[in-house]
């Protein structure tokens, strides 16, 4: 007798549970961050892979407390603590908004203010960076450089305030809707 396709049976099968699943979206366009990130658990140099769904997910993982890190060359990295035992096991969803950085292809016609911040030994790395009044902050990169981008304002003239360590610079710039204004170089503090 030859076998045919009737006579095949599935005698082993694989059951993985699922341990996290990482909804990673952009804060500039609020959509899922599909490529261009690495999500991984360091310590046990654990990769997520994509599931058709464009979420980042672990399975098998020993219920317990990781660190997760997401890398990028467009967004600052992300470093989250997650405790997987206080997660839904039914729904082990967690979000994670992710901040462009200023090599972020913005589109032409974006609302943005760009600078660079430096000091005494040059660039000033991991700056905070926020608009004073409002809702709007970054940092700077390994360049000191950053880019503060705006959504639903017209020409405006803000406050930025500028904080590394115990030091603190306010300097005031205008917001011109749908292009960039470059404030140059900001000498910190």
């Amino acid at each position: 007798m030859n076998p045919t396709i009737d006579n095949f049976y599935i005698t082993d099968s694989l059951i993985t549970k699922l341990s996290i699943a990482l909804r990673v979206t952009d804060s500039f366009t609020g959509e899922m961050v599909l490529n261009s990130i690495r999500v991984s658990i360091p310590e046990n140099n654990k990769i997520a892979y994509k599931n058709p769904s464009g979420y980042f997910i672990f399975t098998d993982i020993k219920e317990d407390n990781y660190l997760v890190a997401i890398d990028s060359e467009i967004f600052f990295p992300v470093n989250k603590q997650i405790d997987i035992s206080s997660l839904d096991p039914k729904n082990p969803v967690v979000t994670i908004n992710l901040i462009p950085n200023p090599a972020y292809p913005f589109p032409e016609n974006a609302t943005l203010i760009r600078g660079i911040v430096t000091g005494i030994a040059g660039p000033i790395e991991n700056a905070s960076i926020k608009v004073i009044s409002k809702q709007i902050e970054t940092m700077t990169d390994e360049r000191g450089e950053f880019a503060l981008y705006f959504k639903d304002i017209k020409n405006e003239h803000i406050q930025i305030n500028i904080q590394k360590g115990g030091d603190t610079k306010v300097i005031s710039a205008d917001v011109l809707e749908r292009r960039t204004v470059s404030i140059g170089v900001i000498p910190f503090p």
